[in-house]
């Protein structure tokens, strides 16, 4: 008999609080691991305690991805083998030369979309990945089709885009997914753009998850277990919502792109109210429409003195 407990745990972000899941057969499975913060941990004993569990029953955490509210408990369990995706590590570990590749790449790209020097202080730095997250060495990886150590049934799936190290884990028999954040059901899981610390890894975050998205449709899921928001059951119906108004977003730049436009004009049509509070997200969330724009032949990017300018393309492919 396996059993899946939702443990829900707050976040000082603005998508609010974030779901952990305990499976629980003959050993206790955890999937994620929240922030780091002491109210996060004390509402996880909190909800063990209520399943009659304790931290010391755990015998393995599994992360869905890197990001900060998905992996901070962790340093409350340093005795807990963890596993995840093999390009998670980089992501787990402070190395002043992962740092240094992490904050070079951010400050050129602030330059290639010509952001003013005045938002100088949002660029982001990898020290800010520590600041709710944790520090954690793999006891294993898992690659896709892997199957998780003491989950019998379960399968590994990559499912990049939204974090290029994003896996889900999949059991075709109940039909049920464990999908941290590739899809939720109010919001939008935003393909979000990152160093590639490996080569060819997440350079088109919004392909990979349109991919990912694609992938979805094709499995057979009566029960989605996301990382926030409600348990979702209408899985193709939303899935397919999801890649429509994705689509729609992108080509209503197409107007505002007759002439060229730099990636900051183009943030700053997109998001007025949230780019100056927000500006690495909703940069993040333009260029992923610039590379969906790009890729079906509807706009080119021209490189002028290590500018970046995008403008609609005269033939539409």
């Amino acid at each position: 008999m396996e059993n899946i407990y939702q443990i829900t745990v707050p976040t000082p972000y603005q998508i609010g609080d974030v779901h952990l899941y305990v499976i629980v057969n003959d050993s206790i499975t955890l999937i994620d691991a929240g922030v780091k913060t002491e109210k996060a941990w004390a509402a996880f004993k909190n909800q063990l305690a209520s399943l009659h569990l304790t931290v010391e029953d755990i015998d393995q955490v599994i992360l869905t991805h890197h990001h900060p509210d998905h992996v901070g408990l962790l340093h409350y369990l340093p005795s807990v083998p963890v596993y995840g995706h093999p390009h998670i590590e980089p992501w787990l570990t402070y190395k002043k030369s992962t740092a240094e590749t992490y904050n070079s790449y951010f400050e050129n790209l602030f330059l290639q979309l010509s952001v003013p020097y005045s938002y100088k202080s949002q660029i982001p730095r990898f020290e800010g990945q520590f600041k709710y997250g944790a520090e954690a060495k793999l006891a294993g990886t898992l690659s896709e089709g892997a199957s998780p150590p003491l989950l019998k049934g379960w399968k590994v799936l990559h499912m990049p885009g939204h974090a290029g190290n994003h896996i889900a884990l999949y059991h075709e028999e109940k039909e049920e997914l464990i999908a941290g954040d590739v899809l939720l059901d109010k919001i939008v899981s935003n393909p979000l753009i990152e160093p590639p610390f490996f080569e060819g890894e997440h350079e088109k975050p919004q392909l990979e998850y349109n991919n990912s998205l694609q992938r979805l449709l094709s499995l057979k899921v009566q029960k989605l277990y996301p990382g926030h928001g409600k348990v979702i059951e209408n899985v193709s119906e939303l899935t397919r919502e999801r890649m429509i108004k994705q689509r729609k977003k992108a080509e209503s730049l197409l107007p505002f792109l007759e002439e060229g436009k730099t990636g900051f004009e183009i943030c700053q049509h997109l998001f007025p109210h949230a780019y100056e509070k927000q500006l690495a997200l909703t940069l993040s969330m333009t260029l992923a429409q610039l590379h969906y724009l790009e890729e079906v032949g509807y706009i080119q990017k021209v490189e002028k003195q290590g500018k970046w300018f995008f403008r609609k393309s005269e033939v539409k492919v």
